[in-house]
């Protein structure tokens, strides 16, 4: 009787067990959709959350961008501002100088005058003789500030031409042979044998770096020696010349190593010696660097100091023998350091030689020399300039030398150009 069920009971079993696995199954499934859907809403929070930070740091972002737009705005308008304010101070220092050079050379021109007159008692020639030297010392001031106002507007610029090494540090010596022995100190000048003697530089700017640094040397140095010494580096190809100032005077604390080549700074020594502005060091410092060189010092108090600077040079060829002979005349000794920067820009821009500029001089016509002559003896500027601008053409070398030296102020050397050809009664040698 059994039989006929089996089939029914086995189908019923069958069906249990699928029923029984499927909805075992559809756990399972119901499970993985739960955590995928938590999952979803986590990344949903996740994803909210990443725009909402995403979102802040965008504003914050958005803000920097801002301020620092805002800075760069105001740091270009501060830059304009200093720009501003330099090419002002550039104008007014040029200016000032100018206007302070005219009344000033024109008081060292008479004073000169007064101190060739031996009708003078003694002691009024002592007080000319005050009035030149603290001339000459406004004079110097007044050409170091102008020169470290050109170096700071970038308008100092490089007049190479060929010299002559031993005619340089023949006017070294004899600026500073004789103020050296008068305080009792020995000056010693050591040159490399093997230095090239025909270069090619400018040789102004290298003079006043030498008379800076001498300068300062003699101040603080009461005994002992002063050595210059000069030799030659050769460097990947370029000719370095290497000069090396060496005294045994006060020395520097090495604390106050740092102020030397800031302008107007001056060290305790310095302070002391109640002289100069602190500019010396600045201006040389900054002529070493347009030369493409370097300074450094180093110093001992109650030892004495070092100072070490190189400057590019190039090697005069044997052609230029002629040209080198100009140097000579560059370098033609002169009686003191405020002298020698005054002259800078005349003897940069000088062709030739101060024997040739005469001979093209007196080629001019008597009275026009004659009325120069007297202008410029009287330091009548404009007459001076005026009677220049009448000359040919064909003497526009020595056209261009004269008003260079007439831009300067220096009329007494003007007039000694041209007293050779004149007589002692003002009258044309013939």
């Amino acid at each position: 009787w059994w039989i006929p069920l089996v089939p029914t009971v086995a189908g019923l079993l069958l069906n249990s067990t699928g029923l029984a696995a499927f909805y075992q199954y559809d756990r399972v499934i119901q499970t993985k959709i739960k955590a995928q859907q938590q999952m979803v809403a986590l990344l949903e929070q996740a994803k909210s959350e990443l725009e909402i930070k995403v979102a802040e740091r965008t504003a914050e972002l958005q803000q920097s961008n801002a301020k620092l737009q805002q800075s760069n705005v105001e740091l270009g308008q501060a830059r304009e501002a200093a720009e501003t304010a330099s090419r002002a101070k550039s104008r007014f220092l040029a200016h000032m100088s100018h206007e302070l050079r005219t009344p000033l050379n024109a008081i060292l021109g008479f004073g000169q005058l007064m101190a060739q007159d031996q009708t003078l008692s003694e002691n009024n020639q002592n007080r000319v003789r005050l009035i030149n030297r603290t001339g000459e010392h406004f004079l110097g001031l007044i050409n170091d500030i102008l020169t470290l106002t050109k170096l700071e507007s970038d308008k100092q610029t490089l007049h190479e031409a060929p010299f002559e090494l031993k005619a340089l540090i023949e006017t070294i010596e004899a600026l500073f042979r004789v103020r050296m022995e008068q305080k009792g100190l020995t000056f010693l000048i050591e040159v490399a044998p093997t230095m090239p003697q025909r270069l090619i530089g400018d040789a102004p700017k290298l003079r006043q770096i030498l008379i800076n640094l001498l300068s300062n040397a003699l101040k603080f140095t009461h005994t002992g020696t002063v050595i210059l010494s000069v030799e030659e580096r050769q460097q990947s190809q370029v000719l370095y010349l290497r000069f090396e100032v060496e005294d045994t005077g006060e020395g520097i604390a090495a604390s106050e190593l740092h102020k030397l080549f800031e302008p107007f700074v001056q060290t305790e020594s310095g302070e002391n010696t109640k002289t100069g502005t602190g500019l010396g060091l600045a201006i040389s410092q900054q002529l070493v660097q347009l030369m493409g060189g370097d300074i450094q010092v180093s110093s001992q108090v109650g030892k004495g100091s070092v100072f070490t600077f190189t400057v590019q040079v190039q090697v005069g060829s044997a052609d230029l023998e002629a040209q080198a002979s100009i140097g000579k005349d560059i370098a033609l000794p002169v009686p003191n350091k405020e002298q020698v920067l005054a002259s800078v820009d005349a003897t940069t821009k000088t062709p030739l030689g101060a024997e040739a500029i005469a001979a093209q001089i007196t080629t001019m016509p008597s009275d026009w020399l004659h009325k120069l002559h007297q202008a410029a003896f009287k330091l009548d500027g404009r007459e001076v300039m005026a009677l220049l601008r009448t000359m040919p053409s064909s003497q526009e070398t020595a056209t261009k030398y004269l008003m260079t030296l007439a831009e300067g102020y220096q009329y007494r050397k003007i007039a000694e150009l041209i007293k050779p050809s004149l007589s002692d009664n003002g009258k044309l040698v013939e």
